[in-house]
């Protein structure tokens, strides 16, 4: 995760320039600049403000420089070119609804249009949740990207039935570059009912973080 962060870093900063064969030979390009500063993560915090409710919070969140969370997982998303890392143990079509987010659908037919892939880690897909992602599914294959979209269950029983571990969290990744992180994930209870709070992330943590969430998809099953 160092090797690939500081890589990332550098290429980022033009201190590593990537190119073919046919720029620059065999030959690897670094430029050095004793004046360069580590990158630091960028934070912002967004915030479901319980729309089914009076709660006035709004001000504060404005006087804060907080973001809705709808908004979050918009920029998020629509900032990715090549892949899209979902871990949501909901992921409901009620995200849709017109209190939450209504331009869902675009919004992933426009990544899809971009190139990008949608892998998404879920819980008890098998036996409970299936049909909670059938219009992910449904919406995919309809317009010719069924193969850009994977779906993992990560759901673990002892042998009384009861939970031995699962997935209980709630991410959003764009590329190796920006990430949302935090309560609320992608169901209408998120964006209108819940108190929820998160961050948007941006920089160099992004890379750790994308290794984690492929951690968990080895050790998941594939279930689409």
């Amino acid at each position: 995760a160092d090797i690939r962060k500081t890589i990332n870093w550098a290429t980022r900063n033009n201190i590593i320039i990537k190119g073919n064969k046919n720029q620059y030979g065999e030959k690897t390009y670094l430029l050095t600049d004793n004046d360069v500063k580590i990158e630091k993560d960028k934070v912002c915090i967004s915030v479901t403000a319980p729309k089914a409710s009076n709660l006035s919070i709004e001000k504060t969140m404005n006087r804060n420089g907080f973001i809705s969370t709808d908004l979050a997982f918009k920029k998020v998303i629509s900032s990715a070119q090549n892949k899209i890392r979902i871990a949501s143990p909901f992921l409901q079509k009620n995200v849709q609804n017109v209190n939450s987010l209504p331009d869902l659908e675009e919004i992933i037919l426009s990544a899809y249009t971009r190139g990008c892939k949608f892998i998404i880690l879920s819980r008890e897909v098998n036996n409970k949740r299936f049909n909670d992602l059938n219009w992910l599914i449904d919406l995919s294959k309809r317009n010719g990207y069924g193969d850009k979209l994977e779906i993992f269950d990560y759901y673990k029983s002892k042998q009384d039935g009861t939970l031995d571990s699962s997935n209980h969290a709630k991410l959003i990744i764009a590329d190796e570059n920006i990430a949302y992180i935090g309560s609320a994930e992608l169901r209408l209870n998120s964006l209108y009912r819940n108190f929820e709070v998160g961050v948007v992330l941006e920089g160099p943590s992004i890379t750790g973080l994308s290794e984690l969430f492929d951690g968990m998809i080895n050790n998941s099953q594939k279930v689409y």
